[in-house]
């Protein structure tokens, strides 16, 4: 009867062949696991106006601040830009990005447990880690959205091939 069964649900696609993989064991994987972001960098000097153009031709939200010695002395982020810019600095397109980045990120090593990356962005609030070798000079930069889409390809079976969007009722809203 079992046999019956299990061949009806593989005939109807309902079959748990798909092993699930992520457990607790998963995350103590090394960061070099995940599709690292490349880093991309500029001086401390480099004018926030520039950074910002080169954040918006590259689609990204964080660069790496480096020293003369291409070792990580901060990280600008779309959050620098936002609460500390925004509506409160004038003339800051011609000020130096060293003004508003964040000095001294927290940054971790290609070896580390993917698990620290996501306790220090769950703890810390980040979106962004730079990943730096052992003379602090910058490999990659580790976004949520890596995280996220390690996660997602754990369950490629389940969450990739959802079609449609959940059905919410008629909007009432006249604009978005």
């Amino acid at each position: 009867m079992d046999d019956m069964v299990n061949e009806e649900l593989q005939i109807m696609g309902e079959s748990n062949e798909e092993v699930m993989s992520l457990s607790s064991t998963t995350f103590e994987l090394p960061i070099s696991t995940l599709k690292l972001s490349p880093p991309v960098c500029v001086r401390e000097t480099t004018l926030t106006k520039e950074v910002c153009a080169l954040m918006q031709a590259k689609k990204i939200g964080s660069v790496l601040v480096v020293s003369e010695l291409n070792e990580v002395v901060g990280i600008f982020t779309e959050r620098d830009l936002l609460f500390r810019i925004a509506g409160k600095v004038r003339d800051w397109e011609t000020k130096p990005v060293q003004k508003f980045m964040t000095f001294e990120p927290l940054t971790l090593q290609a070896s580390d447990m993917i698990a620290y990356a996501m306790n220090n962005m769950h703890v810390g609030g980040y979106r962004h880690i730079p990943i730096v070798d052992e003379t602090n000079q910058p490999i990659g930069v580790l976004s949520i959205k890596d995280i996220t889409s390690f996660i997602l390809d754990q369950f490629p079976k389940h969450i990739l091939n959802i079609t449609g969007q959940p059905f919410r009722g008629i909007s009432q809203r006249e604009s978005a």
